[in-house]
């Protein structure tokens, strides 16, 4: 069935083929949030157009096209690259201005889009096949990747936030107060 996969570095762009639906689907069932793979899977479209899978266009095109804010088109792209599905280059113009980042498929990516296209044609299905069938495929070979951002050990304590430290703030206040007034006698029930 499918094996573990390791990256290779030998792996080039010009050994996956994709069409913009197929790369469009594989964004979308990667594991990133709703918006971010709406608008990651609509950049794919015009990405699996070019021989190298990039896209190099402003983020304020990009969010008029998919209805988002800018913002949460800039939110959707850090993501993607954080979980290292997109490489990020920073373009300057000649007169250091700034232009569009060149975003493009890490080449990790591309080998899970691949392998997931091969164990759908495995499997006997199309993209447009039954959706469970489909997410299933591409969850197990999802799973193989480590193109994903590792999540922290349980062991590691997590950094303490603001509202940590009020709440631990307010627990201390509360614990003076009650040391402050002595507790109230209570009475002895009369019998009646």
């Amino acid at each position: 069935m499918l094996a573990k996969v390791t990256f290779l570095s030998c792996i080039t762009m010009s050994d996956f083929t994709f069409s913009g639906y197929e790369l469009a689907c594989f964004v979308t069932h990667s594991g990133l949030s709703r918006s971010a793979g709406h608008i990651l899977s609509q950049c794919a479209n015009l990405a699996a157009t070019t021989s190298e899978y990039f896209i190099h266009k402003p983020h304020r095109l990009i969010a008029a096209e998919t209805g988002y804010s800018q913002s949460t088109v800039v939110r959707a792209f850090r993501e993607a690259v954080n979980k290292g599905i997109l490489s990020v280059e920073i373009v300057i113009g000649d007169h250091r201005e700034r232009r569009a980042n060149l975003y493009r498929f890490t080449p990790s990516f591309l080998a899970f889009a691949q392998q997931a296209k091969n164990a759908l044609i495995e499997s006997k299905l199309k993209i447009s096949s039954a959706a469970t069938k489909v997410k299933a495929v591409l969850a197990k070979t999802l799973a193989l990747f480590n193109f994903l951002s590792t999540p922290p050990c349980q062991n590691d304590a997590p950094s303490p936030c603001q509202d940590d430290v009020a709440i631990k703030n307010k627990k201390s206040q509360i614990k003076k107060q009650k040391d402050q007034f002595p507790a109230v006698p209570k009475r002895p029930a009369s019998k009646n």
